[in-house]
């Protein structure tokens, strides 16, 4: 319906002469279609009519035939032949029959030529027959048997066969008469129904018109129109439609002009009078609220660069001692002030080569304080380069893959960056660094280089009050340190008359301690080309040689070093620099003995300082040698078991179920082995009791040997558990409490093999040995 109403009234109209067209044609075939059924079935009658026709040259020939038996001068058999020809002949034709088209889906019909053709053939059989029979038959009697047996009932088949063609015929006629009929019918009802149709959609489009223009005239706004019935109305429609929506668009424009959302786009038409009117007054309206936005605006701005003025105003004045704490204060407020992510103050500092460079003093980002460590030269990075040209740089849109900006605030890539020097009279006395990931306004811009100065000239303050509080500091230290020199002056005078006692005394402890440590200790002299000078009796003693034969010689003589080697020469080097040294070395004997020394070179000097000998103490701890490398094969020997353990354990581990347990049964471990055979994961099995994955009666079994267990007795046994798919599981388990140092259990370790195919097997074999008993029992009753 909806492509009928989309067509246009010709259309319409030539549709319907079409279909009227259309119809008549179909009617015009049905007609003749009709007309050649049932010249078809006159034909198919006239065929039957001609075929039956030589029924009578086959009565003739019987009749023939019967005259032949009683005249004895004429020859039967020559009948007879042309009988069968004529009984063939007719029989083949019969057969061509069933294969029109008419009759072979009828039933009937082939019916009454099969039974046909079984009569004739029956009548040529019996024909034959009474040929051979002639003595005996009564040529009167076999004619009319012959006529009432097989020709009485070809004739009925012809006529049941010519009355079901005429059936046929007129069932055929009838039906397609009903056709043209019922197309003739539909014809007429469909040209109805179309007229209808159309009357209803004019009528209605009509209805539609006019309540439309009703609502137009009274000022309001219609819905949609929506006109069917042709292309004509839809037109009609689309323009009054068109007009509804211009006039809408109107009203929307004229009510967005004086809101505070931006103007809606209305562009009227060369020849709309009222639309171009209405543009004209919404040009001149939006100027007027143009020029109000922009004022409104430059006073906000101004509002908010006063009111942050004054904010930081109080900041400058709050904080006067402490110029790192200040410059916390005043970046602080300016990121949150601004509403920006990151900020960073640098001063001004100057080393001992007078090169001035930008130290960081103050970072803050992201709400919270950083502590940055970070300077800059003049010249270097941006901090450096604004610095340097005394001018703010302000760079926007930073593109992300620039990494050549060094900036004070990190690694972070910001897209906006801006750098305003804190300068005194052309005086650079430091940078504020911004970055952002919004670009700054000009109001802001400006805002910053207002703050630029007062910061510089509070902070510098803040810092000469500082410099000069800790010049007073140094200078009441001073004073004080010189009154405490005076005292310690007096105490010292005191302290060294003391010390010249104790010095005497001290000389004779000295004497002591030389004379225990020659009787305990090894001790010799070298001078400072390493040779002895003195040694005495204990290390002698020790070498085996005599003094003679000790003093004068080299170190390495005695010692296994080599005197070549270029670690040997910085030793003796370092000795004469004065620098003592602690070292193990080997020493061999004339003997052959080795002996180890742990030794000490102290060097000695005199009163200008310089080294002039050196004094060796040894001690012998060849023992102790001895006994360390006991101790390292000892410990290689125990890092070897531990890893034949630790072997051992992974082989454990891949073999064996294992699973650790506490004094309650809570699970301290598990291997892979376990949570396969349980069906859970490690994390399902972890702190929690091991009686809470047993059924009841595994649970009891599981109390029975736990008794035990805690007893100290080590447990061996088969023990079932189910899977949570209900599976069942048997194994060879073993429960081994672990002992502390006190004999306390405080570990119980659960190892398993799996033995349920085993079990199963041994189940199959009691249950087929029962069977057989069964069966054997059975036998001997």
């Amino acid at each position: 319906m909806t492509l009928f109403n989309k067509i246009s009234i010709p259309r319409k109209l030539l549709f319907l002469g079409l279909l009227i067209a259309l119809f008549g044609l179909l009617s015009g075939l049905t007609f003749l279609h009709t007309m050649n059924s049932v010249s078809s079935f006159r034909e198919l009658e006239k065929q039957v009519d001609s075929h039956f026709n030589a029924l009578h040259e086959i009565e003739h020939h019987i009749q023939k035939l019967g005259l032949a038996y009683s005249d004895s001068s004429s020859s039967p058999g020559v009948i007879l032949n042309e009988l069968n020809q004529e009984i063939s002949l007719f029989s083949d034709h019969l057969k061509a029959l069933t294969a029109h088209p008419l009759i072979m889906d009828d039933t009937t019909i082939l019916h009454s030529i099969k039974e046909t053709r079984d009569n004739l053939s029956f009548l040529k059989d019996e024909v034959g027959s009474l040929i051979t029979q002639k003595e005996s038959v009564d040529p009167v009697k076999a004619y009319s048997m012959l006529h009432s047996d097989y020709i009485d009932p070809v004739i009925e088949a012809r006529i049941t066969i010519r009355d079901r063609i005429y059936t046929l015929s007129f069932d055929k006629q009838r039906r397609y008469t009903a056709n043209l009929i019922i197309l003739v019918f539909l014809n007429i009802l469909i040209i109805l129904v179309v007229l209808i149709i159309n009357m209803t959609n004019n009528k209605m489009n009509a209805g539609k018109l006019r309540d439309f223009v009703s609502i137009l005239e009274k000022g309001g706004r219609p819905g949609k129109l929506h006109l069917t019935n042709g292309n004509e109305f839809s037109e009609i429609a689309k323009h009054l439609n068109r007009f509804v929506d211009n006039q809408d668009k109107k009203s929307r424009f004229l009510k967005t002009i004086g809101e505070e959302n931006e103007t809606l786009h209305f562009e009227p038409g060369k020849d709309d009078i009222i639309g171009n009117e209405i543009r004209v007054v919404a040009e001149r309206l939006r100027n007027i609220l143009s020029e109000e936005k922009r004022r409104q605006a430059e006073d906000r701005k101004a509002n908010w660069t006063a009111a942050g003025i004054a904010q930081f105003a109080e900041i400058l004045r709050s904080e006067r001692e402490n110029v790192r704490e200040l410059s916390f204060l005043v970046i602080q407020k300016l990121i949150t002030y601004l509403n920006i992510e990151m900020g960073t103050i640098f001063l001004t500092t100057e080393n001992s080569g007078d090169e001035k460079r930008l130290e960081t003093i103050a970072a803050y980002a992201y709400d919270r304080r950083k502590y940055i460590d970070k300077t800059f030269s003049f010249g270097e990075g941006l901090p450096g380069t604004c610095a340097l040209e005394k001018e703010k740089i302000y760079i926007n849109e930073v593109p992300e893959e620039f990494s050549d900006i060094i900036s004070g605030v990190g690694q972070t890539k910001p897209r906006y960056v801006l750098l305003v020097p804190l300068k005194i009279e052309e005086e650079i006395f430091g940078i504020i660094e911004l970055a952002s990931f919004r670009g700054l306004e000009e109001h802001e811009l400006d805002f910053v280089d207002q703050l630029a100065e007062s910061i510089a000239s509070t902070l510098q303050s803040v810092k000469t009050n500082e410099k000069t509080a800790s010049l007073l500091r140094q200078s009441q230290e001073q004073a004080e340190q010189l009154l405490r020199n005076e005292q310690e002056m007096k105490t010292n005078l005191e302290k060294l008359e003391k010390t010249q006692e104790e010095s005497y005394k001290k000389e004779l402890e000295i004497t002591g301690i030389l004379h225990a440590m020659n009787e305990s200790s090894l001790v010799a002299e070298f001078n400072l080309n390493g040779r002895f000078t003195h040694v005495n009796d204990k290390f002698l003693e020790l070498l085996e040689s005599p003094r003679e034969m000790v003093l004068g010689k080299h170190h390495h003589e005695f010692s296994m070093a080599d005197k070549y080697a270029p670690e040997y020469r910085n030793f003796w080097e370092e000795l004469k620099k004065g620098k003592s040294i602690f070292r193990e070395e080997l020493f061999n004997m004339f003997s052959g003995k080795k002996v180890w020394l742990q030794q000490t070179f102290t060097p000695i000097k005199n009163s200008e300082g310089n080294t002039y000998k050196i004094l060796h103490i040894a001690v012998d701890i060849t023992q102790t040698k001895q006994q360390q490398e006991n101790l390292e094969k000892q410990a290689a020997e125990i890092v070897r078991q531990n890893l034949e353990m630790e072997s051992l354990s992974e082989a454990v581990n891949s073999a064996i179920i294992k699973c650790e347990l506490d004094q309650d049964g809570i699970i301290l471990n598990t291997n892979k082995n376990f949570e396969e055979i349980s069906g859970l994961n490690r994390k399902e099995f972890l702190g929690r009791n091991y009686r809470l994955f047993l059924k009841e009666l595994e649970k009891e079994q599981f109390e029975k040997i736990w008794q035990e267990v805690l007893k100290g007795k080590r447990y061996e046994g088969a023990t079932r558990r189910t899977k949570p798919t209900g599976e069942e599981v048997w194994m060879m388990s073993t429960f081994s409490p672990v002992k502390d140092e006190e004999g306390v259990i405080y570990k119980i370790y659960f190892l398993a093999l799996d033995i349920t195919e085993k079990k199963l097997k041994y189940q199959l074999l009691e249950e087929a040995n029962k069977e057989i008993e069964r069966l054997r029992n059975e036998k001997n009753e």
